[in-house]
């Protein structure tokens, strides 16, 4: 019934629909049915796979070593002044570059209103499409 590519032999008919999402229910309680006679409860795991104690001591090493970067390169967040730091390149941004990088969830804000009042409440169609914006 789904595919790679989505559903399948599925039409644009209501009704079809209605049926194939009536027995989805009812697979999905088949399966379940089917997976408690020959799985037990006891060969799930009782914690999340994340919390072994391999990994939690394999992100314990990760911290530190970004701790360790950011005290080998200097602090960005300790930098005087409103020039902002690329902690990877260690350039500072230019200062004409920085009202758009600290103002951009105001600008984004902005963009999102702005599509609502032309798409949604104006006369642009909704399926137009958008142009890019830095």
């Amino acid at each position: 019934m789904k595919a790679q590519g989505g559903l399948t032999w599925i039409s644009n008919n209501p009704n079809a629909r209605q049926q194939f999402f009536l027995a989805t229910s009812a697979l999905s309680c088949l399966t379940k049915d089917f997976k408690s006679q020959f799985y037990t409860s006891e060969s799930q795991a009782a914690v999340h796979h994340d919390l072994s104690s391999g990994k939690v001591k394999r992100e314990h090493g990760t911290i530190t070593s970004i701790k360790e970067a950011i005290a080998r390169h200097g602090n960005p967040v300790a930098v005087e002044g409103s020039a902002i730091y690329n902690l990877i390149t260690h350039a500072y941004i230019p200062d004409e570059y920085v009202p758009q990088i600290l103002n951009s969830d105001d600008n984004g804000q902005k963009l999102y209103e702005d599509h609502v009042s032309e798409r949604i409440n104006g006369e642009v169609s909704l399926w137009t499409p958008v142009k890019k914006r830095k």
